[in-house]
């Protein structure tokens, strides 16, 4: 809890932190994606957006994104938001399929999430 705004923030993992996303790294795309991204259609095809203004928060979706063979296309707005798009029809159904696997995990057989591919 620094000073001044959090997107200014250096944020840097120590070893065992980095360690502990490397094992999840399912687990923090579908964080990523629920609370900076987006899953929308355009054209009747189904994509993803990362934004973040923070470019630490940024690489490290990108990073994981690119451990995850998820192909992306990223770039900068001119607002100065960091923007990750997701629209290639193969990457969104291998993406969609993980962020669902993990949303499901974390609701429980009982809130199971019926997601059309």
């Amino acid at each position: 809890y620094g000073g001044g705004s959090k997107s200014d923030r250096p944020i840097v993992l120590q070893s065992w932190q980095q360690l502990i996303l490397n094992k999840n790294l399912e687990s923090f795309f579908a964080g990523c994606i629920d609370s900076d991204g987006t899953i929308y259609s355009s054209q009747n095809k189904k994509k993803l957006m990362f934004s973040n203004k923070s470019a630490d928060i940024f690489n490290l979706f990108v990073e994981t994104v690119n451990k995850l063979n998820i192909d992306s296309k990223c770039y900068k707005t001119e607002a100065d938001i960091l923007r990750c798009q997701i629209h290639k029809d193969s990457s969104v159904y291998h993406a969609l399929t993980i962020y669902n696997s993990i949303r499901n995990i974390l609701a429980g057989p009982e809130l199971a999430i019926e997601e059309s591919l």
